[in-house]
């Protein structure tokens, strides 16, 4: 058990340093583009639930490449909605992109209100909501980068 921890341990410093030196080489391409919306996608699965035998580590979860799909400001019922899997959105597709293999992503977008999915095999995927029933909402406001975090987590168990 102690070699696991150790293990852990190791991961998570090699972990912390790769996405220290991604967000500086992140933060250098915002400064160079005037707004929109940046941001990682982590994956996380199996049982999240604490543990007494268990240190907490802190993780995310591990960062995954994932096509981006933003559109205007959606609110639920203008889609076709199966659990946390969306289709059929009625409102206007603005951008996508694709995360890299530390899971980060930047979007050009004018100032506006945005939904912001990730798209998994079972459709658009999307667990953020807000008291208007708006899907996973994002505000990109004149010369400003908005930073969203983005967690995969259909197969989590919590």
């Amino acid at each position: 058990m102690n070699m696991i921890r150790m293990i852990d341990a190791v991961l998570i410093f090699i972990f912390s340093f790769v996405y220290s030196a991604k967000t500086d080489s992140i933060i250098q391409q915002s400064n160079k583009q005037s707004q929109g919306i940046e941001g990682v996608v982590f994956w996380r699965s199996g049982n999240q639930m604490p543990s007494p035998d268990e240190s907490a580590t802190g993780m995310k979860g591990k960062p995954i490449v994932r096509e981006i799909v933003v559109f205007k400001l959606t609110k639920t019922n203008e889609t076709k909605q199966c659990k946390t899997f969306f289709s059929a959105i009625k409102t206007a597709e603005v951008g996508r992109t694709r995360s890299d293999s530390a899971g980060y992503f930047l979007l050009k977008l004018p100032p506006g209100n945005y939904s912001i999915f990730v798209r998994e095999e079972k459709g658009l995927f999307a667990n953020r909501f807000d008291g208007h029933n708006n899907i996973c909402p994002v505000e990109v406001k004149a010369g400003e980068i908005a930073k969203i975090e983005l967690i995969v987590d259909y197969a989590a168990s919590y």
